[in-house]
C-alpha cells in the first residue's frame, strides 16, 4: 500500500505522516529528504528549490510500489 500525502508547504504533511507511522506502523518516505541527499551528494545539479524536478521522479519509483 502506498498512501501519498500532499499539499502546501508547512502544513503539516511531515506531522501526519508521522502520526500514521506510529498509529498504523506504515513507515513514510520524505522527498525533501530524497531530495536533500542528492543534493548533497554532489552527483546532481538539484537544488532546494528542485521540488518538481523530484516529484517527477517520485512518481516513476511509486509505480514499482504499487
Amino acid at each position: 500500500m502506498v498512501i501519498i500525502i500532499t499539499g502546501a508547504s508547512h502544513t503539516g504533511k511531515t506531522a501526519l505522516a508521522q502520526r500514521v507511522l506510529e498509529k498504523y506502523h506504515i513507515p513514510y518516505l520524505s522527498i525533501d529528504h530524497i531530495k536533500m541527499g542528492l543534493i548533497r551528494s554532489g552527483n546532481t545539479k538539484l537544488t532546494p528549490l528542485s521540488s518538481d524536478y523530484v516529484k517527477l521522479h517520485f512518481q516513476e519509483i511509486k509505480k514499482y510500489a504499487d
